[in-house]
């Protein structure tokens, strides 16, 4: 959402609430809170991604010398399923791969050894 059609909303919510505003000016205080609020709420990986439905998504992880293309399902934030067309991903990678990913927290880009 574009930050005009966000403030469009925001005024018109509060609108409903507390009758007709056209314009909200913020202080620095107010600044200061939204900021805090987004760092310590809406930035932490519990709200971007513990809290999100399951999704699947491409990812490369990287495995001794090589990157090995991979379908990650992720459920509540955690990494749940591997999967992967790649002939090079075969009975012996598959299963370390797996040992190293499922269950572990789910980081875009982040499927590299820690």
């Amino acid at each position: 959402m574009a930050l005009d059609a966000f403030i469009r909303a925001f005024l018109q919510g509060l609108s409903k609430e507390y009758g007709m505003i056209d314009q909200l000016e913020l202080s620095d205080a107010m600044w200061a809170g939204i900021r805090q609020l987004a760092e310590h709420k809406y930035r932490t990986w519990e709200w971007c991604f513990g809290r999100t439905p399951p999704f699947a998504v491409m990812e490369n992880c990287a495995y001794g010398d090589n990157d090995y293309p991979l379908c990650v399902t992720v459920k509540k934030g955690r990494i749940h399923h591997l999967e992967s067309d790649d002939p090079r991903v075969n009975r012996e990678i598959a299963p370390l791969l797996g040992r190293q990913w499922i269950g572990a927290r789910y980081h875009p880009g982040g499927m590299s050894p820690s």
